[in-house]
C-alpha cells in the first residue's frame, strides 16, 4: 500500500558527532570488508579472545597514537561490495580517542559521512598490519 498523501523523508545527514563522555561503553555500527571481519575472527580466535569490542578498543587507542591517524583517515578507502554490518562495545577510554580523533579531524577540516566507521576500520586495519595477517 501506497501513502499518497505523505511526502518522502529527507534524509538527516549523518555527520560526525563527538560521543557521549559520561557513558562507559559506546556501542557503535561498522561497515567492514568481508575479508577484513574474517582476519578479526581469525586473531580474536588465535589469542584465545571472545570479544571484537576490546581488540577494536584497543585498536582506536593505538590509531590515536599514531603521528598521522587524521592522514590515514582521509586516505581510507571503502569498497560497498561483499561488506558486512557489526556491532561493537568500545571501552571508555577508546570513546575518549575517538572523541579526540573526531575533534582533530573537525578542525582540520575533515568531514566524511562515515568518518566514525571509517576512523574504525583505519584502526583495525592498522592492528591488522602490526599483527602481520593483513
Amino acid at each position: 500500500m501506497v501513502k499518497a498523501f505523505n511526502p518522502p523523508h529527507a534524509r538527516k545527514s549523518k555527520s560526525a558527532k563527538p560521543l557521549k563522555l559520561n557513558s562507559s561503553v559506546r556501542r557503535a555500527s561498522i561497515r567492514m570488508p568481508e575479508k577484513m571481519l574474517e582476519e578479526v575472527n581469525k586473531i580474536l580466535e588465535l589469542e584465545g579472545k571472545t570479544h571484537k569490542g576490546k581488540w577494536i578498543s584497543k585498536a582506536i587507542i593505538d590509531l590515536y597514537e599514531t603521528e598521522d591517524f587524521i592522514g590515514l583517515i582521509d586516505e581510507e578507502w571503502f569498497d560497498r561490495a561483499n561488506n558486512f554490518a557489526i556491532q561493537v562495545v568500545l571501552t571508555k577510554e577508546a570513546q575518549s580517542a575517538l572523541n579526540n580523533i573526531i575533534k582533530e579531524a573537525k578542525q582540520q577540516g575533515l568531514e566524511r559521512n562515515d568518518f566514525i566507521s571509517a576512523t574504525i576500520r583505519v584502526a583495525i586495519t592498522n592492528a591488522l598490519v602490526r599483527e602481520g595477517n593483513f
